[in-house]
Formats: structure tokens, sequence, C-alpha cells
């Protein structure tokens, strides 16, 4: 994730404060497969908790499936699942995938999602 969205994050943050919000949510990255939204929780309190949240996709609008991607899905579920994110099934064939994460390490967990999800989709969109 650039550092312009990790600080649009903060000023967010610091709105929100402002604003007396309790959560602040944001989508940075979108696609017809998946989204991936980073939040912050608890802004109020003196340690706010970062999270990141990932929705795929499972079925294509087309409606015509790829069992080849939906293998390369469930690979990735299995690997989110290792790094301790939750994993919740959704009434329109999505997952939500979410883990609460330290501010310091907010860069390197998005950058490490969004780089296998551009691989997994890369040459479906």
């Amino acid at each position: 994730m650039s550092e312009n969205k990790l600080s649009e994050i903060e000023w967010i943050v610091k709105k929100a404060k402002a604003l007396r919000q309790k959560e602040v949510y944001k989508i940075v990255d979108k696609k017809a497969n998946y989204m991936i939204g980073i939040g912050v929780k608890n802004i109020t309190s003196k340690t706010p908790s970062y999270f990141i949240e990932i929705v795929l996709n499972l079925c294509p609008k087309s409606g015509k499936l790829d069992l080849n991607t939906l293998k390369q899905c469930f690979e990735f579920l299995q690997k989110l699942c290792a790094r301790n994110y939750s994993l919740t099934c959704q009434d329109d064939n999505t997952i939500i995938c979410d883990i609460t994460i330290g501010r310091n390490k907010l860069e390197d967990e998005y950058m490490s999602v969004k780089s296998f999800l551009h691989k997994l989709f890369e040459h479906k969109e």
C-alpha cells in the first residue's frame, strides 16, 4: 500500500475522532472478483484496532464456474486461515475474510494479500 493510502487512513481516523465516531472503513482496492478494505475500530480509545477485510466473490456474474479459479481461491482461503483471518460465508456467494492487525503490520499484510489476489485473478479481468 502506498504511504498515501496509509496517511489517508490516518486522516480518516483523525476526522472520525473529531466527529466522535467509533469506527472508520475505507475500500482501498476493488475488482470484479474481490474487494479489499481497511478499517479502524475503537478510534476513541488510546489504542485503536486496525483491520483488513477481503470480500472474495466465488461465483462470477456470468454464472460460468472456472474450477481452476475455485481451486486457487480455496488455496488462498487456506493461506488466510493460516494467517489467523476469520472466514465467513455470505448469502451472495461471497466469503468475508478479516483480521485485526497492528498498525505496524498493516502495510505488509495489505501488500501480501493484494499481490496474491492480483496473481489469482489477473487473467480473469
